[in-house]
């Protein structure tokens, strides 16, 4: 009488499933993340995040503190994290004038993210790779991803 063993391993971000037995017969099972649900799937939302998420270094400084922060980032914001946020800000994406930042945040984030989504796409697009899965053309996670989170297509080996 042979006695199933369940074993788990770790191989780089997916979970592998054998069952041994004594004899060493492996039935190997992959367990993949759960697939999404494809009525959530907008191809210009999906496009918009993609690019704010992986090209990030090819907006303007401008766009950057507009488009990431939920508050005006200013040189006068009240709390010590806010001071530190905008100190960041300065050294890292450039210098950007407290009423241009101020002046814009009236207006609608998705819309000032998808206005310069369309820039990037027209003045950088020789720079940027949009990663689409070959069987069924959505976005997927990242520029360098070889599986669909939305039909689990897998491409790794061409």
């Amino acid at each position: 009488m042979t006695i199933a063993v369940r074993r788990y391993e770790l191989v780089p971000s997916i979970l592998i499933k054998r069952y041994m037995s004594q004899d060493d017969n492996y039935k190997p099972l992959r367990l993949l993340g759960p697939t999404l649900d494809l009525k959530f799937y907008q191809d210009q939302r999906a496009l918009t995040e993609y690019v704010w998420k992986h090209y990030q270094h090819l907006l303007t400084p401008f766009e950057l503190r507009v488009g990431l922060y939920s508050v005006p980032i200013v040189s006068d914001i009240d709390s010590e994290k806010g001071r530190r946020i905008y100190e960041y800000c300065e050294t890292n994406h450039g210098h950007v004038d407290d009423q241009d930042v101020i002046d814009a945040f009236p207006r609608d984030l998705d819309s000032f993210r998808l206005e310069a989504r369309r820039r990037l796409m027209d003045e950088c697009a020789d720079e940027m790779h949009v990663n689409r899965c070959p069987k069924c053309s959505r976005i997927v996670r990242s520029p360098s991803a070889h599986q669909c989170p939305w039909c689990k297509h897998r491409w790794h080996d061409r």
